[in-house]
C-alpha cells in the first residue's frame, strides 16, 4: 500500500497477529502477522496487559505513518498468551535496504559505549520511546548500529561496554521530513534481550598499554575492533570534545563526550576504540583519567634546521605528506591573509613554497591577534592536522594552535617603508633639481628652443607618416602598409601598436579569405566523390550554354543513372555503396575530355557537359564508351561488383536553350533509357515527356494497388516433355486497373524494383501463389508445383529465407511443391553470399531455378558454384529454333551444360510443332509456350477437366499451333493474355 492509498483510511482486521513490543506510555506497538511487521498507533489510549509474544487481533484503520502504512484508531483483544520466535540474524547492511521494518530480529555486534537518556527518540514509522531509556551503540562489520532500551531494571549497562553481545529487538528507521529512509535503530525493552557471546574487560584500565605508534597497527592474536589503552601528554584540546596526546616521536587525535576537566600537560590514561580519522588513526567512545602532569613534547621544527637549534627538524615539504599528523609542531611563515569567522580566526601562512592555514578556535580568540600585519614573519606552534583526498592521500595541512600564545611575531612590517623613503628622496630631489633648474634653463634656453622644434618637426613627419597609412588602410584596404618608428615614444609606441594591429588583420583577412574559398568549395563540391554538386553544375552548364549559343556550338548533356546500384547498396551495405560509387565516379572522369564538366547530382546520378561537339552522333559516341568502361567488374572489398547504367541525351539548342530545361530533358531520356531495358541510351524526344509523366503517374497509382484488390495472380502451365505430363504452374502478376485498364507487367514491374514496393509485392504474390497451389493438391492426385519470380532486391534480404519460411507454413503449403525462379542478377552481391541464401532456402525443400539464362549477366565460372535446380532457357533463343542453325546449337550447349551440372531444364516460348520436336530431341526435360497453354487466372478449371488436362499431345495441336479450347471445360479461362 502507498502513501496516497494509507489516506483513504481504509479498514484494517488483523487476526491473530503477535505482539512483537510494546510501551503503553507513549501508546507505541509493533505486531507480526504472516511474517510482516506492522506498527499500531496507541496513542491517547489505556493501557492494555499486553506483553511481547501474546497473540491478538487487532481492528483499525490505514494511516500514512512517517515511513511506510501504519494501523490507526486501534482496538486490541488478546486472544492468548504466547513467547516470541527465534529471532533471524541480519547484517546491518541488509537492514539499511529497509525490508525488515517493525520485524523481529538478530544483530551480533560489539558494545562500543552505553548512555542513559531521558528524551524522547522518534523513529521506527511513529515509535517512540520515553523515560529513563538507555541508548547503546553497537559495532557491527558494516558500521554502527544504535540500540534504545525501555527498561534498564536499575542494572548497569556500562559493564557491556567492549563484549560482544548478540541482540534481539525491533528493526526501525531512522527518517527524514522528506519520509526517506537514513539510518536503522534497534528497539529492546530490556537487558534480557543482550546475550553475551564474549565479556570486556570490567576495568578498561587494566588493559596493557601500547605506544602511540602501534595504534591501528597489526598484532597477531589481538581481535580486532576492542579497546586499547595508551597514556600521553595533552598537548591540545578543542571545543571541550576533542583532544590530543602525544608521547616521545607520536602524537593521537581522541574524541569523547567531554574534555572539560582536562588542561595542556595533563598527564592521561585513555582507553578507547581505534578508528581511521581524517588521515592518522584515532580514539573514539573513550574513558580516561588523569594520572598526573607530564613535559610537553618538543615541537617538530618544520622548515630549514638551522632555525631552531636542538629542535627535531623535518622539511617543510614533508609536512604535506602527513608524516606530523597529529603532533606538536612549530614552523616560521610569513602571513598572507587573515579571515575572522563567528567559530575563530583563521591565519594563511605560506612557508618553503607551500601555503597552509592556521587555525585557532574559539569566539575569544577572534580579535586577540588584531595586531598582526598582512607580511609579518611569524613562529607558529601547533597541533599539524592533515586533510586527504577521497583515496586518502594527504591534500592539505592546517596547524591547530591552542591559544594566541602559540603565534610569535618574529619580524612586523614597519610603519616606515622603502615606499616612503622612496617619496622623501624624491621630494628633496625635485627640491634640488628646481634649484638647479631656473640656472640651466637661462643657459641652455636657446639650446633647448631648438631641440624642442627638432623633435617637432620629426613628430610632425611621423604623425604625417601615421595618418596617410591611416587613409592608405580606409580607402584601399592595403593592409601590407607599415609606418616608421620615429618620433616621440608616444609617437613611436602609437606607430608600433598600429603597426602590429595591421599584421593582425592581415593575418585575420588571409584566415578569412581561406575560410571563404574552402566554403565556397565545399558548397560547390561533392564530399564523396570531389565532384561538382548539383549547385555548381547548375553555374557550369548556364556558363557553357552561354558560350555555346554566343559561339553558335553544339552542346549536350548526359544524364546518368546506375543499374543495380540501390541492390548493392541494400545487400552490401553504404560503406561498399560509396567506394562503388568513388570508383565510378573515376571511371566516368577518364571516359571524357579535359573541356567536358562531370558532376554528381546525388545518390547514383551523374551528368557531363559536352562542349564543342560536331554531331549528336558524337555525344552518343561518348555515352557508349561510358558505358563500355562501366561494364568491366569493380572489385571493392573482396567483392565481384557488376553494375549498368542507363543514359539520357539532351542537345542544345536542338532540344533547349534553358539549363533546368535542357537537364529535364535529360533526365527524361535517362528514365525512357531505363523503362526500355536499362543499360542503353536514349536521345530525348517530345514523346518521352509524356512518357515520363505517365511513369509518375503509375507510380502514384501502385501506391495501394494491393490492398485495392488490383494486382492479381494468372498461371501458365509447363509440361514434362517425356511423359506429356503437367508439372508445374508459373505464378505470373497481373495488375487491372479501374481507369486504365489492363496494365502489363513490363511496365510496372521495373517500375516497382526502381521505387521500392517489389519487396512488399514480392510478399503479397508469393502468399497468394502458395493459397492457390494448396487448392490445386485437393483436386489432382498428382503433386503440381508452383513457380514463383522473386525480384533480386527482395531476395537479397537478410529476412528473405525467414519470409519465404512463415508464407510456407501460413498458408500450410508443402516446400517441395514451391519452386522460386532467379534472374542472373543476384551475382551483383556476390557468389558467396548468393549462395548461401540458396543453400538455406534449399533446406526448406524449396527449389531454385535461374530464369532467362543467358540474357543477363551470364558467366559460366559461378554457375557450378550455385545449387540451382533447374535453368530456364530464355524464349530469345527458342525464337530462331526453326530459322538459324547456330541457335539450335546454342540450345543443344545450354541443355548439355545443365545436365552435365544435375539441373533439370525448361524451354520457354515453345510456339509451334517443330519447335517442341527439336527440344524433345535436344533432350529438354520440360516446356512452357502458348502451343502448349497461356497464362490463366483460374487454373483449377484446367485441373478439374482430369486427366486429359494435365497431358498434351499432337492431336491438340491445331494448325495455328494453339491447344483446341473444346477440349476443356471452362475454356474462356485459357484465353488470357499474358
Amino acid at each position: 500500500m502507498n502513501y496516497e492509498d494509507a489516506l483513504q483510511e481504509y479498514p484494517v482486521h488483523l487476526r491473530r497477529a503477535q505482539v512483537l513490543y510494546y510501551n503503553p506510555t507513549l501508546g507505541n506497538l509493533f505486531v507480526r502477522q504472516s511474517g510482516n511487521g506492522v506498527y499500531v498507533d496507541m496513542r491517547g489510549q489505556s493501557p492494555h496487559p499486553l506483553h511481547a509474544g501474546d497473540i491478538v487481533d487487532v481492528e483499525g484503520v490505514t494511516g500514512p505513518g512517517l515511513y511506510a502504512p501504519i494501523v490507526d484508531h486501534a482496538r486490541i483483544r488478546v486472544v492468548e498468551a504466547g513467547t516470541l520466535p527465534p529471532a533471524p540474524r541480519y547484517s546491518l547492511d541488509h537492514l539499511l535496504t529497509g525490508t525488515e521494518d517493525c520485524q523481529w530480529v538478530e544483530v551480533e555486534g560489539t558494545v562500543r559505549s552505553v548512555e542513559e537518556s531521558r528524551h524522547i527518540t522518534t523513529s521506527a514509522n511513529q515509535a517512540a520511546s520515553g523515560g529513563a531509556t538507555s541508548s547503546v551503540t553497537l559495532a557491527t562489520g558494516a558500521g554502527r548500529l544504535e540500540v534504545t532500551v525501555e527498561e534498564s531494571g536499575g542494572l548497569d549497562f556500562t559493564k557491556l561496554v567492549d563484549s560482544d553481545v548478540i541482540l534481539r529487538g525491533i528493526s526501525g528507521p531512522i527518517f527524514n521530513q522528506k519520509r526517506q529512509l537514513m539510518g536503522i535503530r534497534m528497539f529492546a525493552q530490556s537487558l534480557a534481550q543482550f546475550r553475551v557471546v564474549q565479556r570486556g574487560p570490567v576495568d578498561p584500565f587494566s588493559l596493557p598499554v601500547r605506544d602511540l605508534k602501534s595504534v591501528m597497527l597489526y598484532r597477531s592474536g589481538e581481535a580486532p575492533g576492542h579497546r586499547i589503552r595508551v597514556t600521553g601528554v595533552v598537548t591540545a584540546i578543542w571545543d571541550g570534545r576533542f583532544f590530543s596526546i602525544a608521547d616521545p616521536g607520536h602524537g593521537l587525535f581522541i574524541r569523547t563526550a567531554s574534555a572539560r576537566d582536562l588542561r595542556v600537560g595533563d598527564l592521561v590514561d585513555v582507553a578507547g576504540f581505534p578508528a581511521m580519522g581524517e588521515y592518522s588513526a584515532v580514539l573514539e567512545d573513550v574513558v580516561y583519567r588523569k594520572i598526573g602532569t607530564g613535559p610537553l613534547p618538543v615541537p617538530i621544527v618544520l622548515g630549514v634546521s638551522e632555525m631552531f637549534r636542538g629542535a627535531v627538524p623535518i622539511g617543510g615539504s614533508e609536512m604535506f605528506k602527513g608524516v606530523a599528523d597529529a603532533q606538536l609542531v612549530r614552523i616560521r611563515g610569513r602571513l598572507l591573509k587573515q579571515t575572522r569567522t563567528p567559530q575563530g580566526l583563521t591565519l594563511i601562512i605560506t612557508a618553503d613554497d607551500q601555503t597552509f592555514a592556521a587555525v585557532l578556535t574559539g569566539d575569544e580568540h577572534r580579535d586577540s591577534l588584531g595586531f598582526l600585519r598582512d607580511g609579518s614573519l611569524l613562529e607558529l606552534t601547533g597541533i599539524c592536522f592533515v586533510e586527504v583526498f577521497p583515496d586518502q592521500t594527504p591534500r592539505d595541512v592546517q596547524i591547530l594552535l591552542r591559544s594566541p600564545q602559540d603565534v610569535v611575531v618574529l619580524k612586523s612590517v614597519p610603519w616606515w617603508t622603502a615606499g616612503h623613503t622612496t617619496a622623501t628622496l624624491g621630494t628633496l630631489l625635485t627640491a634640488v633639481l628646481v634649484a638647479f633648474g631656473w640656472i640651466t634653463i637661462l643657459r641652455r634656453r636657446v639650446q633647448r628652443q631648438t631641440a624642442a622644434l627638432q623633435e617637432a618637426r620629426e613628430e610632425s613627419a611621423a604623425i604625417n607618416d601615421l595618418v596617410c597609412a591611416m587613409k592608405e588602410v580606409t580607402t584601399q584596404r592595403n593592409l601590407t602598409a607599415r609606418v616608421s618608428a620615429a618620433g616621440s615614444e608616444q609617437i613611436t609606441q602609437l606607430g608600433i601598436g598600429f603597426n602590429m594591429m595591421l599584421s593582425e588583420l592581415e593575418v585575420g583577412d588571409l584566415a578569412k579569405r581561406e575560410a571563404e574559398d574552402r566554403l565556397k568549395h565545399q558548397a560547390l563540391t561533392d564530399e564523396l566523390t570531389g565532384l561538382p554538386n548539383r549547385r555548381s553544375l547548375s553555374e557550369r552548364l548556364a556558363l557553357s550554354l552561354s558560350i555555346a549559343q554566343r559561339q553558335e556550338l553544339i552542346l549536350a548533356l548526359l544524364y546518368i543513372d546506375l543499374d543495380g546500384f540501390k541492390l548493392v547498396n541494400d545487400s552490401l551495405g553504404h560503406a561498399v555503396g560509396d567506394l562503388l560509387l568513388i570508383q565510378v565516379a573515376q571511371r566516368l572522369q577518364a571516359g571524357i575530355r579535359r573541356s567536358d564538366t562531370l558532376a554528381r547530382l546525388g545518390g547514383d546520378e551523374f551528368t557531363v557537359i559536352l562542349t564543342t561537339i560536331r554531331t549528336p552522333k558524337e555525344a552518343e559516341k561518348i555515352a557508349a564508351s561510358l558505358l563500355d568502361a562501366l561494364s568491366e567488374q569493380f572489385i571493392i572489398d573482396g567483392h565481384k561488383i557488376s553494375v549498368g547504367a542507363s543514359i539520357g541525351v539532351s542537345l542544345c539548342p536542338k532540344d533547349a536553350v534553358d539549363p533546368m530545361i535542357l537537364l529535364q530533358q535529360a533526365d527524361s531520356a535517362m528514365y525512357a533509357s531505363k523503362g526500355s531495358g536499362k543499360n542503353q541510351i536514349r536521345r530525348f524526344t517530345p514523346e518521352l515527356g509524356s512518357s515520363v509523366r505517365e511513369r509518375l503517374s503509375l507510380d502514384n497509382q501502385l501506391r495501394g494497388a494491393i490492398e485495392r484488390g488490383e494486382i492479381h495472380l494468372h498461371y501458365q502451365p509447363e509440361f514434362e516433355v517425356s511423359s506429356h505430363r503437367l508439372t508445374r504452374f508459373e505464378a505470373l502478376a497481373r495488375w487491372t486497373h479501374p481507369m486504365l485498364g489492363v496494365i502489363p507487367p513490363v511496365k510496372f514491374i521495373p517500375l516497382a524494383e526502381e521505387t521500392g514496393q517489389i519487396v512488399a509485392l514480392g510478399i503479397y504474390l508469393l502468399e497468394q501463389a502458395c493459397i492457390e497451389a494448396v487448392k490445386w493438391q485437393l483436386i489432382t492426385d498428382s503433386p503440381i508445383q508452383v513457380a514463383v519470380n522473386v525480384s533480386s532486391l527482395q531476395f537479397t534480404r537478410d529476412t528473405f529465407v525467414e519470409e519465404v519460411e512463415e508464407t510456407l507454413k501460413r498458408t500450410g503449403m508443402n516446400p517441395e511443391l514451391l519452386q522460386i525462379e532467379l534472374t542472373e542478377s543476384i551475382m551483383l552481391i556476390g557468389v558467396e553470399r548468393a549462395a548461401g541464401t540458396m543453400k538455406r532456402l534449399r533446406d526448406l525443400g524449396v527449389s531454385l531455378a535461374i530464369d532467362d539464362f543467358g540474357t543477363g549477366y551470364s558467366s559460366l565460372s559461378y554457375l557450378p558454384r550455385l545449387p540451382f535446380d533447374t535453368m530456364k532457357i530464355d524464349r530469345s533463343f527458342v525464337r530462331e529454333l526453326e530459322s538459324r542453325p547456330g541457335a539450335k546449337a546454342i540450345v543443344g550447349f545450354l541443355i548439355t551444360l545443365a545436365h552435365s551440372l544435375n539441373m533439370q531444364v525448361i524451354v520457354e516460348g515453345v510456339e509451334t510443332q517443330q519447335q517442341l520436336e527439336i527440344i524433345a530431341q535436344l533432350k529438354g526435360n520440360d516446356v512452357q509456350g502458348f502451343l502448349l497453354g497461356r497464362p490463366t487466372p483460374n487454373p483449377q478449371a484446367w485441373l478439374r477437366a482430369g486427366a486429359e488436362a494435365t497431358k498434351f499431345n499432337s492431336d491438340w495441336m491445331k494448325s495455328d499451333g494453339e491447344i483446341p479450347l473444346s477440349s476443356l471445360e471452362g475454356a474462356e479461362a485459357f484465353t488470357e493474355l499474358p
